[in-house]
Formats: structure tokens, sequence, C-alpha cells
């Protein structure tokens, strides 16, 4: 072959194979990698007193728990399964990040006024695994007055401790 050719074919096998495999590199590395760092998340106030959430303390381990979705309205709420947990460090809520992140069943549960249900939530099956002492919160998300899109979605945290 001509040596032109093969310099060429050298020249283009760099642009379009080594440069983007760097590019990428770099990008997983500064964007994808420091994306699993701890972060703040902001504070669920529960400022909606239409719902109550909070765990049944006598079924508290640290492989799962029994939490209490009451609503104290007139109106009727949907929720979905999802739930996410963060651990309090040094006074401030901390997401805790994991590997890959949890699948749902694609389900939306109805909870009527005045309703009140139990949750048996087993974090120990998912990659939260078994808490170590701390203490945390379970945050349900998805919570709606109605299936409209344009409803309004709250979410509300039920803090425990891990001893």
């Amino acid at each position: 072959m001509n040596k032109k050719v093969v310099l060429v074919m050298l020249i283009v096998l760099v642009l379009v194979v080594l440069i983007p495999t760097v590019i990428f590199g770099y990008f997983y590395i500064k964007v994808l990698n420091n994306s699993r760092e701890k972060e703040e998340n902001p504070n669920y106030n529960n400022d909606n007193s239409d719902i109550s959430f909070y765990v049944k303390e006598e079924t508290l381990s640290n492989k799962g728990a029994t939490f209490v979705l009451k609503n104290n309205s007139n109106e009727e709420y949907v929720y979905e399964p999802p739930f996410f947990i963060e651990k309090n460090e040094r006074g401030k809520w901390i997401m805790i990040r994991l590997d890959e992140p949890l699948t749902w069943n694609c389900v939306i549960y109805s909870l009527k006024p005045n309703e009140e249900i139990e949750l048996n939530i087993d974090w120990s099956i998912t990659e939260y695994g078994i808490l170590r002492p701390g203490k945390y919160r379970l945050i349900k998300s998805n919570f709606r007055k109605s299936l409209s899109i344009d409803s309004r979605a709250y979410y509300f945290a039920a803090e425990f401790e891990i001893k």
C-alpha cells in the first residue's frame, strides 16, 4: 500500500475511534462518576396536612418496616410504589446513592378519603440492603389528588432511627 494511504487511514482511525473514546472516558469519569457522589436533598416538610406518613415503631428493623399512610382529607389521592431512602449525616439529609436504579411495577394505588393503609417495605431485598445504625427517612413520591397531568405531585417523608 502507498504510505500516503496508510497515513490517511491511520488519521481517520484516530479521529473516528480514539478521540471519541477519550471524550467518552473523560465524560464518564468527570460527569457520570461525580453524579454518584452524595448530594443534599431538599427538606420534605410534609406541608400538606391532608396526608399523614409515619413508621410503626414496633415494626422497624434494619431490614424494613411498616409505614402508615393516612388520608386526612375528603379527597382521593393516588400514588405509585417508588420510594427512596435518605440518611442524616451531620444534620443534612443525603440521598443514599445506588449503583443501579430500583425498578418498579407501573401501578397506581388509590388512597380514599379518610382511609388508612399500611405499607410493608423490605428494603433489604433492594440494593439498599441492611441499613446501618443512624437516622433515616423514607420518601414516598408521586402523590396526586387526581390522575390529571397538571395535578401537583407531593412528596412525604417518614423519619426513623436504626439503633
